[in-house]
């Protein structure tokens, strides 16, 4: 199921009621109170059940592009996310929204299958894992805020080998380093009138975490966004590799 609602999570009262009814329903979802959230869907007439995955998903994109201002499609989880986010790229493709020209760029995904107790094990890491220290480690000359690839695993040991951005190699055990988050690269395609999200904060640019903008230039392997606060933003997605597409977010997510 996804859900549309305003894109800023906005209670206000003067709302007309059919969407003041469904944005007390994503809070309901969103705490798990599925029961209260679907009544109050059903109260509106906003359920539709459609129950081939790939026709949901269609059905979704093509009531996306009809109104796509202000909206946001709430999924239940990444697998669907990813999926309904295609759907609406190619749906507005059509309709000129999105140009039908793709750049391709590496972003970082969360490895959503870690647990944080799973980050003390070096069993769970994989070559080709991107860490960042949100602490960082004086002792290891890991500095706050950086990135690391592991380049190798010592699960006997309970030993990873990184990698940081300057060559230098390091070897740690995982269970005394804390405040590690750790991601899988990935290949994205982004296009001039696409809506991207910010899955980390960017403080050189002041973007806080879940920032939504729409892409208005891709040059010199840049991008310029104008965000939905209202400026406008121009940076290489090479240093800022936390993006993704801005269609569809998991209600994990809007708890964040």
């Amino acid at each position: 199921m996804a859900t549309r609602w305003d894109a800023h999570g906005s209670t206000r009262s003067d709302y007309p009621p059919e969407r003041s009814g469904a944005t007390k329903a994503v809070e309901h979802l969103s705490r798990h109170e599925t029961a209260a959230g679907i009544a109050i869907l059903q109260q509106h007439g906003s359920v539709t059940q459609i129950a081939e995955p790939q026709a949901r998903f269609e059905a979704i994109a093509k009531s996306y592009a009809l109104q796509p201002g202000n909206t946001l499609i709430v999924s239940p989880d990444n697998a669907s996310r990813r999926e309904i986010n295609e759907a609406v790229r190619e749906e507005l493709k059509t309709h000129g929204v999105v140009d039908a020209i793709d750049h391709q760029f590496t972003v970082l995904t969360p490895r959503s299958d870690m647990t944080g107790a799973d980050r003390r094990w070096a069993s769970r890491y994989e070559v080709g894992d991107i860490l960042r220290y949100q602490r960082g480690s004086k002792e290891l000359g890991l500095e706050r805020g950086s990135y690391a690839e592991v380049i190798a695993v010592d699960p006997k040991g309970n030993l990873i080998m990184v990698q940081r951005d300057t060559g230098d190699i390091v070897s740690y055990d995982p269970a005394r380093v804390r405040g590690i988050d750790a991601y899988r690269q990935a290949e994205k395609s982004f296009a001039i009138g696409d809506r991207l999200q910010m899955t980390a904060p960017y403080r050189d640019l002041d973007l806080p975490n879940r920032a939504l903008g729409t892409v208005e230039q891709i040059a010199n392997k840049r991008l310029t966004l104008r965000m939905d606060s209202g400026k406008t933003v121009t940076f290489d997605p090479h240093e800022m590799r936390h993006l993704d597409h801005g269609y569809a977010v998991t209600s994990h997510a809007l708890r964040d």
